[in-house]
């Protein structure tokens, strides 16, 4: 089947997916998976449908066709079988924040009805609780690390075995099931700006839909490698990290961490991956502080201009002008989708020259004499709290987007900000005298106030808002100390 058949392919859901395109890229890699002893382990996209069939099959004979099943845990292929293995002839998949703290995580359980839930170890305590606290309808504890069923916890491992035994057998109860494309299949939580989370409904349609736009615009196949980093509950990660790469017989690497994330790149030949503009700064402002050290950084200045003039004229020589850049990245690397806005270019620069602090009161300044209508009172400390630059670099944008919010939505003629060291954290407080809002209707749908939500979520910081109408609002950040 060549390159053009491929993308053509029609898929009507998830399952249809796996069947369609099982022949196709049956020996093909589809996870590469670096265990302890830094060796690797493949498993194919064969052996892959195959768990899933298994593993489908055991859930059905357990009961729970038709029923919610959720999943929580780190990036890791058990998580994506799981996911398949409910979504493609079982029930309904609920993908849970694994940041969850305990009490929200015990909420959404009994809110979303699951029945099961597939999870990696560090949650097994708090779950056990759960489901002994007899106030939900949870049933059964699936743990993607046991090897063997243990009492009252089911092994993934073990249910994949089982279901094999019954397919063996003449069960084809989960292969047989039909799909109705228009169906509530996938449940997320949204995090909103409230403390009570929003469950949207997804159907295989809404999915498929995507990934098949997704296979159009992207000239990625077979032969390519993605590298798994942000978190799988997240429909973009879900989407374009995990379901686009399967559907085109990819290969998937999951990051141990964005400290790793540029050695990964390498040691997994990367060719294609999807972050957050924070990210993908911090590599690029490694690169360069390395190329500096070597003393080469005119010559990649210079290089610059020489390429940008030579692609005027549709020459393109950047891979052998920047090699050295290429070599410390990935060589391979030649794709990256980023999520949200880009980050600014000014933004950067200040982070490696000026830090945290005098970043803020220059993006004050600049603010004060863009909206001369407006009086800005700030109260910013040194920073003294120990905080990665990873992390700094998110909060400054999260405080970016609450002035801008303000500045534009809250006519208000006065905004204050103020970030203080509290013992192990930093504070951070927004607040505006505006036209503010019900405090029962938070504007969840907003897009800067749910991309600061998410934002928050990934330095693992508190996010708090408080409005009142005709009053104002403040927007409380708390950044505990790196751990």
């Amino acid at each position: 089947m060549n390159k053009r058949d491929k993308q053509n392919i029609k898929i009507t859901d998830l399952k249809d997916m796996l069947i369609k395109t099982e022949k196709i890229y049956a020996s093909n890699p589809a996870y590469k998976i670096k265990e302890e002893n830094e060796t690797y382990k493949i498993i194919t996209h064969k052996e892959i449908r195959q768990m899933v069939n298994c593993l489908g099959t055991s859930l059905i004979n357990m009961g729970l066709k038709g029923k919610r099943i959720a999943i929580i845990g780190e990036n890791r292929y058990e998580w994506e079988l799981a996911y398949l293995s409910i979504v493609c002839g079982t029930g309904i998949v609920v993908p849970l924040d694994k940041s969850l703290p305990e009490n929200e995580l015990e909420n959404l359980i009994r809110r979303s009805k699951v029945e099961a839930i597939f999870y990696s170890k560090k949650y097994e305590k708090a779950l056990k609780q759960i489901k002994d606290n007899k106030d939900n309808t949870l049933k059964y504890l699936i743990s993607m690390d046991l090897e063997k069923n243990k009492k009252d916890i089911y092994s993934q491992k073990q249910l994949i075995e089982k279901g094999k035994k019954l397919i063996k057998n003449g069960n084809k109860e989960f292969e047989n099931a039909k799909i109705d494309p228009e169906k509530m299949s996938i449940m997320l939580f949204t995090s909103g700006t409230t403390a009570m989370s929003k469950a949207v409904m997804l159907s295989h349609k809404n999915i498929v839909t995507n990934v098949m736009d997704i296979i159009q615009r992207f000239d990625l196949n077979e032969e390519d490698r993605f590298l798994s980093f942000l978190p799988l509950h997240h429909v973009f990660e879900c989407t374009v990290g995990f379901l686009y790469p399967i559907s085109i017989g990819g290969s998937i690497c999951f990051c141990e961490g964005v400290k790793h994330m540029a050695e990964n790149i390498k040691e997994f030949d990367i060719t294609a991956m999807i972050s957050v503009p924070a990210v993908f700064d911090i590599i690029y402002r490694k690169v360069m502080k390395t190329i500096e050290k070597k003393g080469k950084l005119e010559a990649i200045k210079k290089g610059k201009k020489i390429s940008n003039l030579l692609l005027k004229i549709k020459i393109d020589v950047r891979k052998k002008l920047f090699k050295e850049i290429h070599e410390s990245l990935g060589p391979k690397l030649k794709l990256v989708v980023t999520g949200g806005a880009a980050l600014d270019p000014e933004t950067e620069k200040g982070f490696n020259d000026l830090g945290f602090d005098r970043c803020l009161d220059d993006y004050i300044q600049n603010m004060k004499e863009s909206n001369v209508d407006i009086l800005f009172v700030t109260d910013i400390d040194e920073v003294s709290t120990k905080i990665s630059e990873y992390r700094l670099l998110i909060l400054f944008r999260m405080i970016q987007e609450a002035v801008q919010n303000s500045i534009i939505h809250s006519k208000s003629d006065r905004i204050e900000l103020s970030v203080k060291n509290k013992g192990n954290q930093l504070l951070v407080k927004i607040r505006d005298y505006g036209i503010g809002f019900e405090d029962g209707n938070k504007k969840e749908n907003h897009f800067g106030l749910s991309m600061m939500q998410e934002r928050a979520k990934i330095i693992h910081a508190v996010f708090q808002i408080h409005s009142v109408l005709n009053e104002g609002t403040e927007i409380t950040i708390q950044v505990a100390a790196d751990e």
